[in-house]
């Protein structure tokens, strides 16, 4: 039998999500866009009868359109960022759980096989002292740039897998460069209660699409490109003599493995997942409403 989807949303997002579901033969798609005149369904409440949701509407309308399916006990894939606020991301991830429904927010960084090595590394290694973190992600300005805030399209990833890596630890924002003049550009700062500083750094002013993370351990350096995924660990002695180790990693499809998870985990594994994305929504939101700063935020 095969599953039945609604799409809601075909902008940018919306249509990668459309080639990943076209490629699977199990699984029939209603396209609901009120926009588009070629869309049949201009709202999901006229499509035929479905079980799974991927909504990839403006981030503003994320929490509304997300309730109403969460009310009609549907299973919902929904693109970051989750909500703008993280009253509404706590209310949406209740209302999953009260209707026993699946609620996966779309963060593909967690599938990039880089952030994958470096989560398995941490892991295998919790000797191994993090001194501080850098991490930059740039790029050319895209269409939607006016409408949108750097910091919640490109730098909530990497504060997603922030939240992640470390959920047990308490992070203060400790400093922010956000100016509501001026959206295209970001420095944000997280300090860790493990003793380490986590710079992020986010644009739209590059030529170039880079993503990187500069991971400094008390004897070496660990750089990871997102972008060509790999991994160089960096030695260097007093003597300025280098040791380097260089290795790539298969490059893979996100946005498949996203949707498998979201097939075939139950919706207690997926609900595990909601806690760095709202982790995440609270730090921007607290940037967005200019809150005291060396504020603690406990993930």
């Amino acid at each position: 039998m095969a599953l039945k989807f609604a799409l809601l949303g075909l902008g940018r997002m919306g249509q990668r999500h459309l080639n990943v579901l076209e490629q699977r033969q199990d699984i029939t798609v209603y396209c609901v866009d009120p926009k588009l005149n070629q869309v049949r369904y201009s709202h999901w409440k006229q499509a035929p009868y479905f079980d799974f949701a991927i909504v990839a509407t403006p981030a503003a309308t994320h929490y509304t359109v997300c309730k109403e399916l969460l009310k009609a006990h549907k299973n919902v894939l929904i693109e970051k960022p989750f909500c703008l606020c993280p009253q509404e991301a706590r209310e949406l991830q209740k209302l999953a759980h009260k209707n026993q429904v699946k609620l996966l927010v779309s963060h593909t960084e967690a599938y990039n096989p880089a952030l994958v090595k470096l989560q398995d590394f941490l892991t295998e290694n919790p000797q191994e002292h993090i001194k501080r973190i850098e991490i930059c992600r740039e790029g050319p300005a895209p269409d939607w740039a006016q409408e949108n805030d750097v910091l919640w399209d490109l730098g909530i990833h990497d504060l997603e897998r922030i939240a992640y890596f470390w959920p047990q630890n308490s992070n203060f924002v400790t400093n922010s460069s956000h100016s509501p003049n001026r959206s295209d550009s970001e420095r944000f700062q997280l300090k860790n209660s493990l003793g380490f500083t986590i710079d992020l750094a986010c644009n739209w002013n590059s030529p170039v699409r880079r993503r990187f993370w500069l991971v400094y351990f008390t004897e070496y350096l660990l750089e990871i490109d997102l972008v060509q995924p790999s991994f160089k660990w960096i030695k260097e002695n007093y003597d300025f003599e280098k040791t380097t180790h260089h290795s790539s990693l298969k490059i893979n499809n996100p946005l498949q493995e996203q949707l498998w998870e979201f097939i075939n985990l139950n919706r207690n594994q997926l609900a595990l997942k909601l806690e760095s994305a709202i982790q995440a929504v609270s730090w921007v939101h607290l940037r967005n409403n200019s809150l005291p700063l060396h504020t603690i935020i406990t993930t």
